[in-house]
């Protein structure tokens, strides 16, 4: 999978919250990313479409699958 430099930015700040045992909100990655709140959430319907996330409606977290931490790695050593 291909992801975008802001795409990889992104699941960055994700597993930065799973390294402290935390799932981010929406708004939080907003603030991490200086987007808004919309621009956010559409980056992230983009990466689960791409299976590289799980997104939970109920509490608007997010969690790095297996696979987007694999096209992380790879975009890494690229």
């Amino acid at each position: 999978m291909k992801l975008t430099k802001k795409q990889s930015k992104l699941l960055g700040h994700i597993l930065g919250f799973a390294d402290l045992g935390q799932v981010p909100t929406h708004k939080e990655l907003s603030s991490l990313m200086g987007s808004s709140t919309p621009a956010v959430t559409i980056m992230l319907m983009a990466l689960h479409e791409k299976g590289a996330v799980v997104l939970n409606r109920k509490w608007r977290g997010v969690v790095v699958t297996a696979q987007g931490l694999q096209a992380l790695q790879a975009e890494a050593k690229a």
